[in-house]
């Protein structure tokens, strides 16, 4: 064989085992892995991983694409669908100084009258909750960053629901984490996030309980029992209590399941929306308004540069008056005992 066969043949054999390396690279789904990492740096600026993705959502088959941001504010926004199950996910990343009420939106609480919308902490020690609304589930989840001075990462999303998926509120929470996570680290956001989610309460609004076994963000308004009844009330729908959640909520029911009360606590970011823009006005330290219909107190939270937020409303449409005496009583308990559950102190009372 001559010097310049050899050199062919040699060729023509790399040749071959690159097309057959690549054949295996592709049929083995590593040219799909690859544009799925590609994807997640490109649509979403690198603050989303693909293999953390693929973990929150056990699936080997998740890619990213641009999405148009529904705050103006956000650092950040994709979307990330499973070509599994066709689910998609949409994601913001925002900084929590220029959320303005942004937070409070992303958990479905811009307005704190609405008598279907119940949080849920997320848990594990994360500042976080998931939020049904509707045919979709929220999420948002905020991380202190120690290495910048009063400023904080916060990272939302919604995805519509699957009614045959019995753990989609618990993977809604653990993409928010992930997530979370993901960015502090790409955008130099030193935090201590929290422990892996594995798993998180039912929707409030869909599993109401009796008054007698109200046992947490419902159980110290319902104390007085009998108070409680002559107000209206014979159940409630209630969250656990979480000393790190951003949000809650206590729902007081009638006997024909009608919400006559929601009490609704928030804080940090996540208090900014209702206190500086929703109606009615909240922006005071307290006050009681509308007959009754609603009443607020507010109070100092060591980690927060906002003072915390705690709500009593009654829907415009019950035909019930509000018992002024009744709606006082339980925004105190209510307050008191969320604001101890969270550290906060000069709680302001109407």
């Amino acid at each position: 064989m001559t010097r310049r066969s050899a050199v062919s043949a040699s060729a023509a054999l790399l040749c071959a085992v690159i097309l057959i390396a690549g054949g295996v690279f592709y049929l083995s789904g590593g040219y799909d892995h690859w544009r799925d990492d590609r994807s997640f740096a490109d649509a979403c600026d690198g603050a989303l991983r693909a293999d953390q993705m693929r973990t929150a959502l056990d699936s080997d088959s998740v890619r990213a694409s641009a999405a148009t941001r529904r705050d103006i504010g956000a650092v950040t926004a994709c979307r990330v669908k499973d070509r599994s199950n066709d689910r998609t996910v949409s994601v913001e990343v925002h900084w929590g100084s220029e959320t303005a009420g942004a937070a409070a939106a992303a958990l479905r609480h811009r307005f704190v009258t609405d008598p279907v919308i119940a949080a849920v902490p997320v848990g594990n020690g994360w500042r976080g909750a998931v939020v049904s609304d509707g045919g979709e589930l929220f999420g948002a989840v905020e991380l202190a960053c120690s290495n910048k001075r009063d400023e904080s990462l916060i990272v939302n999303l919604h995805t519509p629901v699957k009614a045959k998926d019995p753990d989609q509120r618990r993977n809604v929470a653990r993409l928010a984490t992930s997530a979370a996570r993901s960015a502090a680290q790409h955008y130099d956001c030193v935090a201590q996030p929290g422990k892996p989610v594995e798993r998180i309460s039912p929707d409030p609004v869909r599993n109401p309980v009796p008054l007698a076994r109200a046992k947490g963000t419902c159980a110290v308004v319902v104390r007085d029992a009998e108070g409680a009844r002559k107000a209206g009330a014979a159940s409630v729908q209630e969250a656990p209590t979480d000393p790190d959640t951003p949000a809650e909520d206590c729902y007081l029911r009638n006997s024909e399941g009608k919400e006559i009360y929601r009490l609704t606590a928030l804080y940090g970011n996540f208090a900014n929306g209702p206190r500086h823009g929703s109606s009615p006005d909240l922006a005071g330290d307290s006050g009681f308004g509308d007959g009754a219909r609603y009443g607020y107190a507010t109070a100092a939270c060591p980690r927060d540069k906002e003072r915390s937020l705690y709500v009593i409303s009654a829907p415009m449409w019950t035909n019930r008056t509000p018992d002024p005496e009744f709606a006082h009583a339980a925004l105190k308990s209510f307050a008191e005992e969320s604001a101890r559950n969270h550290g906060c102190g000069d709680l302001k009372l109407p």
